[in-house]
């Protein structure tokens, strides 16, 4: 299983990462939170990542959208 690896209030912070590969459109990337529960789904819609599913504070989804856009971005 692939891993996710940010910074959050200067914590380096590893989750699982789950990448849904779906047919003629952008994947979704699924993050299970420590808890083994919570699940939150980012894709990117127009050049612009978001969280499609879930919630969590403003600050820890930009870290979040800071590491997926640095790991799978291609144009940087």
């Amino acid at each position: 299983m692939a891993t996710l690896t940010f910074i959050y209030k200067d914590r380096k912070i590893t989750c699982p990462l789950t990448i849904k590969e779906k047919h003629m459109a952008s994947p979704d990337y699924i993050l299970t939170g420590k808890n083994g529960y919570s699940i939150y789904y980012f894709r990117k819609v127009d050049n612009v990542w978001v969280l499609a599913y879930g919630t969590m504070p403003d600050d820890m989804r930009d870290a979040i959208i800071l590491a997926l856009s640095d790991r799978f971005d291609q144009n940087q």
